[in-house]
């Protein structure tokens, strides 16, 4: 934990500095500054799951091969697990599939209904476990060298979802490469923000430059809200 501290002590002057090593450093801070906030909120999590019932209903966004899926289900009765990349689906499938209370949907979450481009980590294949995690519509620098793989998925807003879910989400869990800002952008300036009660999302501004300012102001805005809660350093 301290090494990572003086990570960010370091990088935060390096990444000021202009070229190549300032933005290496840039994304190095990030790095830095995620592992140390990542502990906390995995505590969080559990005090939070530890709560729950079989009454309570979760969903898990980007729930890749059901690892959080399955966590859920140790406690609460349904969760809706949505995994848009097919390989992962169908691992995710074959892993929870004959679970009558998951609800497994090869779909993506965003800010309205439609088609969403998603395109694979171009050394998929090396490690399709690991690699399937990074699927995403944004570029992401922790991907290998090469051309990535495109493909469409059907992408459903996530305000319509939320009305169609009877009674209250106690925890959505939240790890979709990018598109989480699309999300929450969206769910904060509506009504259905009311039905989640706590949130645990997975921001990717460290290996997303491009989403380094969008990110810094989602932070700000939800610092003080009360429902749902918001912890942006899941991992």
């Amino acid at each position: 934990m301290i090494e990572n501290y003086l990570k960010i002590g370091v990088f935060s002057i390096l990444r000021l500095t202009p070229g190549s090593l300032g933005a290496k450093s840039d994304s190095r801070f990030y790095w830095a500054l995620r592992k140390v906030r990542l502990k906390k909120t995995r505590r969080i999590f559990d005090e939070e799951l530890a709560k729950l019932d079989r009454d309570a209903t979760c969903i898990d966004l980007g729930a890749n091969v059901g690892k959080i899926t399955e966590v859920l289900l140790t406690k609460v009765g349904r969760v809706y697990a949505f995994e848009p990349d097919p390989w992962s689906f169908s691992q995710l499938e074959e892993h929870l599939g004959q679970n009558e209370r998951a609800i497994l949907l090869n779909k993506a979450i965003g800010s309205k209904d439609g088609v969403l481009k998603l395109y694979r980590d171009p050394t998929f294949e090396a490690n399709r476990e690991i690699r399937s995690q990074g699927t995403s519509a944004y570029y992401s620098e922790s991907w290998g060298l090469g051309e990535p793989e495109a493909f469409q998925v059907e992408m459903i807003d996530i305000c319509r979802f939320l009305r169609e879910v009877s009674g209250p989400i106690e925890i959505l869990k939240m790890d979709i490469e990018g598109a989480e800002l699309d999300v929450l952008e969206r769910l904060l300036d509506a009504p259905e923000k009311d039905m989640v009660k706590t949130i645990f999302v997975e921001t990717h501004e460290a290996q997303m430059p491009q989403l380094r300012v969008r990110t810094k102001a989602l932070r700000n805005r939800i610092r003080n809200l009360k429902q749902p809660r918001i912890f942006m350093n899941w991992q």
